[in-house]
């Protein structure tokens, strides 16, 4: 898994969702820093790991139903974003950008 994200980012999306039964091998493989597999050698590994969840691990942490182990790994820079129906001033700005870089890319390029 991690091998193919050498010197790249791997984005964990809903880790809150994930089996418990993955959380202890996500664990084991962030503390290793190592690749494992019968395709690739053993070898450090260097990626950015970035995780995404619209739960608060911490309560979960605290309730037994998150490994405390694997949020301390994971809970290096917190950010919280609000939900964008929270923020409906930013709705326009955002369909601004997209539809400008949406455009950008359907123009036929200069030979």
């Amino acid at each position: 898994m991690l091998v193919s994200a050498e010197g790249g980012t791997v984005f964990l999306d809903e880790i809150a969702s994930f089996r418990s039964t993955c959380r202890p091998s996500c664990c084991a493989l962030f503390k290793r820093r190592r690749s494992a597999g019968r395709s690739h050698p053993s070898h450090p590994i260097k990626a950015r790991i970035v995780a995404a969840t619209n739960r608060d691990l911490a309560v979960m942490v605290e309730k037994g139903a998150f490994r405390k182990d694997l949020f301390y790994r994971l809970n290096v820079v917190n950010l919280r974003l609000p939900a964008l129906r929270d923020r409906r001033e930013d709705i326009p700005l955002l369909a601004a950008h997209f539809l400008t870089r949406s455009a950008a890319s359907a123009r036929p390029s200069s030979p």
